[in-house]
C-alpha cells in the first residue's frame, strides 16, 4: 500500500508537469492570479528562471549579498542593456519583481535600484549635466542606485528626518550634514566596497535658516572604484537576522559639498539668480510629490511578496502529493492540510486581486502620471500583501515540516525577503496608521479628497454582492462613521493610532473582498468565475470570523447568521479542495522549482544531494538477501 501511494504521488507530479492530462486552469484565472498571460511576462519569467539562482551551501553572507548585483547586471543586459528603459516601464518592472521573487530571491533584494535609484531622477531631474552623467552610470550597470531615506532615530518617518542640506547661495552649492546621532542614515545597502553607488538621499533643505522641507538629493556615495567619496563616514552593519542578505550600512555626512543640480525638484521648485528658493506647494504636498516613487515601490513589493507566497504554496501542495503520513495516507489527502491550503489560496487570491488593481492605477492616470488614488491604495495593498505572504509562507513551511527549515527548499529565502518587505517602503504598521488618519485629514481640509481611503472603489456599485461582502461593508461603514465622530472604541482601540489602524483594516477587508468579485465579474469563463467566487467567499467569511467579537458586540452576528457563516465555509473548503492540486495549482503559474522537495521524487533528490544514489541502497538490499539465502555467505 505504501509503495503504491508513493508511486501514485510521483505519477501525479509527472502528469501535471509533462502531459498536462489534468484539467488546466482557464487562461483568465491564471492571468488573474499569476499575471503571466502576456508574451512579455512569460519572456521575463523564463529569462529570470534561467539565472538558476538557488541557495549555495557555504557561501558567505557578504558573497551572497554581492551576488544580487551580478544577477542585476545580467538581467539588464538580457533586457536590452538599458536600466533606464526598464525603470520607465512599470508593467515590465512588475514582471521582473514577481519573477525574481519566485526564481531569483537574491536578485529581488537589489531591484529597488530601478524605482528608488533611477526613477526619481527621471521624474524630478532637470536634465543638467551632473544628473545626466550619473544617470548614464546607472544605465549601463557600472553603478547601482541606492536610496538613503531612513535614519537611526526616525526610522521610516521620512517627514521627521534631520539630515540637512544647507544652501550656500554665493557658492551655489549645498552642504550635506548629519547634525546628530539620531540622523545617521540607517541601513541603505552601500557597504559593498566593490560596487559604485549613486544615492538618492532624503535631506531637509535649509535656505537662509528656513526649513523648506524634505527633498531628494542626488549624491555619489561610492565612486567608480567603489571608494567612499569625501564627506562620508560609513560603518557596515552586522548580518541581518531573519532578513535577506544585503550590504547594509550606517553612515553620516560631514559637510559634504553638492552642486546645485544635486537637488531633484523637477518643476516643483527652483532657485532664482539671487539664490532665493521658490516653491508654491504646501509642505505636505511638496513632501509627497518629492517622494512619489516610494508609492510605486509599495505596489511592486506587494506583488512580489504575493509571488513568493504562490511559490511557497505551490511547493507545499506538490510535496503533499508525495509525502506519506501514518497509515500510508498522502499528506495532501489529510483534510486538515486541505483546509489550510484552501484558506491560504483564498488569502493569496484576495490580496493579489487588490494588488492588481493597485498596480493598474499606476499606469492609468492622465499624461502618463499615476491615478491620484494609486498612492492611498498602495498604502493598503502593501500591508495586506506582505502580511498575507508572511502568514501563508509560515503555514506552508509548517505543512512541509522539517523540510521547510532546509535552505535547499527555498522557504528560508522567501520568508526572509517577505520579512524585509514588511518594513521596506514604509513599515506596515505606520502605513496603516497613516492611511486610517486620511479620513480625518480630508474632513478637516488638511489633505486632498482623493486620499480618503473610505472613498476608494474597485467594483462597480451596481454589481450585486454576496451577503458576506455586504457584512464587510457594513462593518467598514460603522467603523468609519465612529472614527469621524470620535466614538470608535473596543476591538483593541486604545488611542488615535489604534483607531486609525482599525479603520484601515476595515477598508482593506472590503477592498480586497470586492476586488475578487470585480475580477470574477470581468471574466467570461464560467469555470474561472466560479472558482474566483468560491475563493473570494472563503476570504470574506474568514474575515467575518476574525471579527466575530466585533459583529457580536454590534448585534450583527446572531446565532443563525453565525451558523450560516460556518456552513458556507465548510461547503467552500470542500468544493475548493477538489481543485487544489489541479486547477488552482495551475492558475498560480509556478513551474517546478529547484527546491529538493519540488522534484518528481524528493527522496531520490535528497539522496543525490547527500552523495548517495538510490541504486546504492538497492545493491545493499540485494546483497543482504543473497547472504540470507546462502549460509556460506552469512
Amino acid at each position: 500500500m505504501t509503495t503504491s501511494a508513493a508511486a501514485d504521488g510521483r505519477a501525479y507530479w509527472h502528469s501535471i508537469h509533462s502531459t498536462r492530462t489534468h484539467s488546466p486552469a482557464p487562461a483568465a484565472l491564471r492571468h488573474t492570479l499569476a499575471g503571466t498571460g502576456t508574451l512579455e511576462q512569460r519572456r521575463v519569467r523564463d529569462l529570470i528562471a534561467a539565472l538558476d539562482d538557488r541557495p549555495v551551501p557555504g557561501r558567505s553572507y557578504t558573497d551572497t549579498a554581492h551576488y544580487g548585483y551580478e544577477l542585476m547586471a545580467q538581467v539588464v543586459a538580457a533586457l536590452g542593456g538599458s536600466a533606464i528603459d526598464i525603470a520607465r516601464n512599470f508593467p515590465l518592472l512588475c514582471a521582473i519583481y514577481d519573477s525574481a521573487a519566485i526564481h531569483a530571491p537574491r536578485l529581488l533584494t537589489v531591484l529597488h535600484g530601478f524605482n528608488l535609484g533611477i526613477a526619481p531622477i527621471l521624474r524630478l531631474g532637470s536634465g543638467a549635466d551632473y544628473q545626466q552623467s550619473l544617470l548614464r552610470a546607472l544605465e549601463d550597470g557600472t553603478a547601482s542606485g541606492a536610496f538613503a531615506g531612513t535614519e537611526l532615530g526616525h526610522g521610516t518617518n521620512l517627514a521627521g528626518l534631520q539630515t540637512q542640506a544647507v544652501w550656500q547661495p554665493q557658492q551655489r552649492r549645498f552642504l550635506l550634514h548629519t547634525p546628530s546621532a539620531a540622523a545617521i542614515k540607517w541601513m541603505p545597502n552601500i557597504a559593498d566596497p566593490t560596487i559604485s553607488k549613486i544615492g538618492i538621499v532624503l535631506a531637509r533643505l535649509v535656505v537662509a535658516g528656513i526649513d523648506e522641507g524634505v527633498w531628494p538629493f542626488l549624491v555619489v556615495l561610492r565612486d567608480a572604484d567603489g571608494q567612499l567619496t569625501d564627506g562620508i563616514e560609513l560603518s557596515a552593519l552586522p548580518p541581518s537576522v531573519g532578513g535577506p542578505e544585503m550590504d547594509h550600512a550606517g553612515f553620516r555626512f560631514i559637510e559634504k559639498p553638492l552642486p546645485a543640480d544635486a537637488l531633484l525638484c523637477g518643476q516643483l521648485a527652483h532657485f532664482d539668480d539671487e539664490g532665493r528658493f521658490h516653491c508654491a506647494l504646501s509642505r505636505h504636498r511638496r513632501f509627497h510629490a518629492a517622494i512619489g516613487t516610494i508609492d510605486s515601490g509599495r505596489a511592486l513589493y506587494a506583488g512580489a511578496a504575493l509571488a513568493s507566497a504562490r511559490a511557497g504554496w505551490s511547493i507545499a501542495t506538490r510535496y503533499a502529493r508525495q509525502r506519506l503520513t501514518a497509515g500510508g495516507v498522502l499528506l495532501g489527502d489529510r483534510d486538515g492540510i486541505q483546509r489550510d491550503l484552501v484558506s491560504a489560496a483564498a488569502r493569496i487570491t484576495a490580496a493579489t486581486a487588490l494588488s492588481n488593481f493597485t498596480r493598474g492605477r499606476f499606469t492609468t492616470g492622465e499624461g502618463g502620471e499615476p491615478d491620484p488614488t494609486a498612492a492611498p491604495m498602495a498604502m493598503l495593498a502593501k500591508p495586506l500583501a506582505t502580511y498575507t505572504a508572511r502568514d501563508v509562507l509560515t503555514t506552508c513551511r509548517e505543512i512541509v515540516g522539517a523540510q521547510g527549515l532546509s535552505s535547499m527548499n527555498f522557504f528560508g529565502d522567501y520568508i526572509a525577503r517577505v520579512a524585509g518587505t514588511v518594513t521596506a517602503e514604509g513599515a506596515n504598521s505606520a502605513l496603516l496608521v497613516a492611511a486610517g488618519r486620511s479620513i480625518e485629514l480630508v474632513a478637516t481640509g488638511r489633505a486632498p479628497r482623493y486620499t480618503d481611503i473610505s472613498q476608494l472603489r474597485v467594483v462597480d456599485e451596481r454589481v450585486p454582492l454576496p451577503w458576506w461582502n455586504a457584512m464587510l461593508r457594513e462593518r467598514e461603514e460603522a467603523i468609519v462613521t465612529a472614527a469621524r465622530e470620535g466614538t470608535l472604541t473596543g476591538g483593541g482601540v486604545v488611542g488615535a493610532d489604534t483607531a486609525a489602524t482599525e479603520v484601515a483594516i476595515a477598508v482593506t477587508d472590503r477592498l480586497a473582498s470586492d476586488a475578487v468579485i470585480a475580477a470574477a465579474t470581468a471574466t467570461d469563463d464560467p469555470e474561472a468565475e466560479a472558482i474566483l467566487r468560491d475563493l473570494g467567499a472563503v476570504f470574506a467569511l474568514e474575515r467575518i470570523n476574525a471579527h466575530a467579537a466585533w459583529y457580536a458586540a454590534h448585534r450583527q452576528l446572531p446565532a443563525k447568521r453565525a451558523g450560516e457563516v460556518q456552513r458556507q465555509l465548510t461547503d467552500r473548503y470542500a468544493a475548493l479542495a477538489a481543485h487544489l492540486h489541479t486547477t488552482v495549482l495551475d492558475a498560480f503559474g509556478v513551474p517546478p522549482l529547484p527546491a529538493l522537495i519540488d522534484q518528481p521524487d524528493y527522496i531520490e533528490a535528497w539522496s543525490e544531494q547527500l552523495g548517495w544514489r538510490t541504486e546504492d541502497f538497492s545493491e545493499v538490499t540485494a546483497e543482504r538477501a543473497s547472504s540470507a539465502s546462502d549460509p556460506r555467505k552469512a
